[in-house]
This record gives C-alpha cells, sequence and structure tokens, in this order.
C-alpha cells in the first residue's frame, strides 16, 4: 500500500448503503409463550465485495470474499511519485477476519504485515503504518473494479502530463545548452580572430625589427672599403715607381743587368701585393652580398607580414592589435632598406670595378717593367 498520500474524497458506488440489521428469532417455551433473545447483529457491509479509496497521487482497491468471519482478496493499487513519468501498480493478496466493526487484514507480501481497521456505515477506515513510525488513516468507500480503472486512468493520465512536462523540460534544457554553446563557441571565435590579429602584428613587427638591423649592417659592412681601396691605389703606386726605377736602370746598365732584374722582380712583387689588396675588396664586397640578400629577404618578409596583417584585420575590423605598427613605421622600414640598397649597390659595384682596375694596372705595370728588364 502507498504510504504516502492523502485520502480525498472516494470513488463509490452510489447505490450501496451500509446499515447494520438485527435479526431476532422467536422460538417458543413449553408452555408456547414467546421467550426473549438478544439479537444478533449481522453486518450488511458483508454484501459489499469492493472498497476503494482515493488520493491526489493515486487509488487503492480492496476486493474481497467474506465466508463468517474469515476475509480474504486482493488488494491492488497504482499511484504517482512527483518525480516519476511513469505510475507504480502493485497487486497482492490478504488475508483476515472481521468482527462487528473491526476489521484486521494479514497481506501476503507487505512489509506492514497487518493493518487494523473499522467499518462505519459505508466507510472503511485502515490503519496503516508509515515508514516514519506514525499511523496514517486510510478511508475506503464503497466501489468497483469499474471505480478503481477510472481512478486508474487519472493517474496515468497525470503520469503522461508529467513526462510531457519532463521532455519539454529536456527539450528546453538542450535549448538552453545549444545556446550557452553557441555563445561559448562565439566568445570562442571572438578570442581566435583576436588572437590571431596579435599574432600576425607582432610577426610584422619582429620582420620590420629584423630589416631595421639588417639596413644598418650593409652601411657597416662598406665601411672597409674605402680604407682598402686607399690601401691598393698607395700599393700601386710602389709599383709604378718600381717600374719607372727599371726603366731608368735598363737605360744606363742595359738589359740583363742583375739589379735591373732584381728591382723589376720586386716590382712584380709589388703588383701582387696590388692583387691581394683587390682581393680583400672582393672579400668585404662578398659579406655585403650575403648581407644584401639578408635585408632583401627581410623587406620581403614585411610585406609579406603587412598582408597577412591586413587579411587578419578584415575579419575584426573594429579590433586593434596593441601590437600593430603604424602604417608610417611600416613604410619608413621599407623606404629606408630600399634606399640603403640603392645607394651601398652603386657603392659596392664602383669599388668593385675600382679595385680591378687598380689591380690589373699594377700587374701590367710590374709586366712592363719586367720586359724593360729583359728579365
Amino acid at each position: 500500500m502507498q504510504p504516502t498520500v492523502e485520502t480525498v474524497a472516494a470513488v463509490a458506488s452510489t447505490s450501496s448503503t451500509v446499515a447494520l440489521q438485527a435479526s431476532i428469532t422467536e422460538p417458543s417455551n413449553a408452555d408456547g409463550a414467546p421467550s426473549s433473545v438478544t439479537p444478533t447483529p449481522t453486518p450488511q457491509q458483508n454484501s459489499i465485495n469492493g472498497w476503494v479509496a482515493t488520493f491526489s497521487n493515486g487509488v487503492e482497491f480492496l476486493s474481497w470474499t467474506i465466508t463468517g468471519n474469515a476475509v480474504a482478496g486482493t488488494f491492488s493499487e497504482a499511484f504517482l511519485q512527483p518525480a516519476d513519468t511513469t505510475a507504480t501498480t502493485d497487486s497482492e493478496s490478504f488475508s483476515g477476519t472481521i468482527s462487528g466493526t473491526s476489521v484486521a487484514l494479514t497481506f501476503a507480501r507487505s512489509s506492514r504485515t497487518t493493518f487494523s481497521g473499522q467499518l462505519s456505515g459505508s466507510t472503511l477506515n485502515l490503519s496503516v503504518p508509515q515508514t516514519d513510525g506514525t499511523i496514517q488513516v486510510q478511508t475506503f468507500h464503497p466501489g468497483t473494479t469499474t471505480d478503481y480503472n477510472a481512478g486508474v486512468q487519472v493517474v496515468q493520465q497525470a503520469a503522461a502530463s508529467q513526462q510531457a512536462e519532463a521532455a519539454s523540460q529536456q527539450t528546453e534544457a538542450a535549448s538552453i545548452a545549444a545556446e550557452q554553446a553557441s555563445s561559448s563557441s562565439a566568445a570562442t571565435q571572438l578570442a581566435n580572430t583576436q588572437s590571431g590579429i596579435d599574432h600576425a602584428a607582432q610577426s610584422l613587427q619582429r620582420a620590420m625589427n629584423s630589416a631595421t638591423d639588417a639596413t644598418s649592417s650593409l652601411d657597416a659592412l662598406l665601411s672597409p672599403l674605402s680604407n682598402d681601396l686607399t690601401k691598393q691605389t698607395s700599393d700601386l703606386k710602389t709599383v709604378k715607381a718600381d717600374a719607372s726605377k727599371v726603366a731608368s736602370e735598363a737605360k744606363t746598365a742595359g738589359p740583363d743587368d742583375p739589379d735591373v732584374c732584381t728591382d723589376a722582380y720586386t716590382g712584380q712583387s709589388d703588383a701582387y701585393t696590388v692583387q691581394d689588396d683587390g682581393y680583400t675588396v672582393t672579400d668585404d664586397l662578398s659579406s655585403y652580398s650575403s648581407a644584401r640578400d639578408s635585408l632583401t629577404a627581410d623587406l620581403a618578409q614585411v610585406n609579406t607580414a603587412t598582408t597577412d596583417l591586413v587579411n587578419a584585420q578584415a575579419a575584426l575590423p573594429a579590433y586593434l592589435s596593441a601590437s600593430a605598427p603604424s602604417d608610417a613605421a611600416v613604410t619608413s622600414v621599407l623606404s629606408a632598406g630600399d634606399t640603403a640598397l640603392a645607394k651601398d649597390d652603386k657603392v659596392a659595384s664602383a669599388a668593385k670595378a675600382a679595385a680591378a682596375a687598380v689591380a690589373n694596372d699594377a700587374l701590367d705595370t710590374a709586366a712592363t717593367a719586367l720586359k724593360n728588364a729583359g728579365c
């Protein structure tokens, strides 16, 4: 039996009226006079075979058969707990006794075993022990299987209603979860877009820094050229002095003179020094060429990074990264690099040509000296 229900108006058969009737017999004495006997009450409840109790969340039905003072039957119930979406139904047999208006019912498998009750007119009150130790009186009224089934239908309808409500709540919860997920996804997408813009801005700034350093290095690599060319020119003067001396000595001493040849070979050695000076210029220009390639690559990277930032910014125009350089700063870096390349390329080209010309002049002068010396 459902222990936590509230008794409400019972479903009852209107045709069932219960009353106690007295059955009186009047046997005769020996003298023929009637003798008085005590009336024996015969409960008309014996004619009621079904009892129904309805509650706010369920219905119960007692169907019994009475034989003398003994009673036996079946108890059925259907109820719906607040959190359930399916009605709980149960049925079990019972036996018991009826003594006057007192009823004692023993259930076959109920943990509460025996219930006591009272018959009062068209009412059966059963005292049902609760799990918390209290006693709840459940009131039954005469009823039929049809009455019980009607009560079960009400319980099933309530279960269907709670099931629909649960489904609606689940749908609403799923909708809320989807909205939250969408909101979270949008926030994540926004954060990722901002991060992408920040990354592009930082990459551009790094490329600009690298290009600025490369521009400064380019100028520094050309600074030794002036000294190298000055030394080479000075050494060329020595070669020419040697050649002039050989020419003068050849006129005085004549060809094949050992001293003249010695001076001619000295001139040739000095010419090789001039040539070595040219190699030094070539080494300087080789370092310049590597630095020039690095600067060119850095400037190209600045252009690429600028395009990447523009593309990233297009996804969120309103967001400006704190790391983003100004357009003027980007233009300044590119302009400085291009200007340095144009200027330094001219310097390098002129130095290369000058070094080659001086070296060739020295070698030609030394060769002429040797020829004049006849060596």
